[in-house]
């Protein structure tokens, strides 16, 4: 009897280690433990990641205009990039040593950066679709508001019906409010400026010309263009959404291009 008690604790000391809930080997229980703390980072990113795929996607599908017209590009290219990252976790090995190694290739493995370019891009075109708002027949105070943080503009004046040298306030196809602006860029060498800004017109500094549509402006704009480069041209002009922006052509062709850029900034600031 005691010579078969003795073989059964034998055989169970043998087999012990093989089978799961006996005694462990804190060696390979460490190994195990960081191995799985990887696979569970890694997992995380990668779900992660398809999330902000979905949500970029998402956002493409809205059918917005945008000021900057590379960001909902670069958007896409961004998805697409992130889309041919392909992982392949391997599974845990037995042996103590080469789960080790490959808990070391495991750590060398991380897309946070491509999950932050995806949540970045998403953000620019974001911002780019507000600013775009900001430009569709905004109000006079606004504009003035916002004119008022730029620094080579002095002077700053809405026209009114009682004051409206084109007379075109409110009418079809005119614009609903027209802001006139000096500039200290400007120089009066033969005196011919009134100091009143409207009066003076766009000679003086420009305007911000603002219609109810973006296609108003986009016509206003080529009426505009035909006087290009004549006697009676009126200086540079641009559309942003259903504003024109127009600086003097007393300006060299930098400073109306820095002025217009700064105008920009300012109206766009969010």
């Amino acid at each position: 009897m005691k010579k078969m008690v003795s073989k059964i604790l034998v055989i169970m000391l043998l087999v012990c280690p093989l089978l799961t809930g006996c005694k462990s080997d804190p060696e390979y229980d460490k190994a195990k433990e960081l191995f799985d703390a990887q696979v569970t980072r890694i997992e995380l990113q990668i779900e992660e990641k398809e999330k902000e795929i979905k949500n970029a996607e998402e956002l493409l599908s809205f059918d917005k205009e945008e000021l900057d017209k590379s960001t909902e590009t670069s958007l896409k290219n961004t998805i697409e990039s992130a889309k041919k990252i392909e992982i392949d976790i391997p599974k845990m090995p037995r042996e103590v040593k080469d789960i080790n190694e490959k808990t070391k290739v495991l750590e060398a493995i991380d897309i946070t950066e491509e999950i932050n370019d995806l949540k970045s891009a998403q953000k620019l075109l974001e911002d780019s679709r507000k600013k775009y708002e900001l430009l569709l027949n905004p109000t006079s105070d606004f504009i003035i508001e916002r004119l008022k943080n730029v620094k080579d503009i002095d002077k700053i004046e809405a026209v009114t019906e009682e004051k409206d040298p084109n007379g075109n306030l409110n009418k079809p196809g005119g614009y609903t409010t027209q802001v006139y602006f000096s500039s200290p860029l400007v120089k009066d060498e033969y005196g011919l400026f009134t100091g009143d800004v409207i009066e003076d017109g766009t000679d003086c500094g420009g305007s911000v010309e603002v219609y109810k549509t973006v296609s108003e402006a986009k016509k206003r704009n080529d009426y505009l263009s035909a006087f290009d480069g004549g006697i009676l041209s009126g200086g540079a002009h641009t559309v942003y959404g259903s504003i024109i922006i127009r600086t003097s052509g007393e300006l060299t062709a930098s400073q109306q291009k820095a002025l217009e850029d700064a105008i920009l900034n300012a109206l766009t600031e969010l």
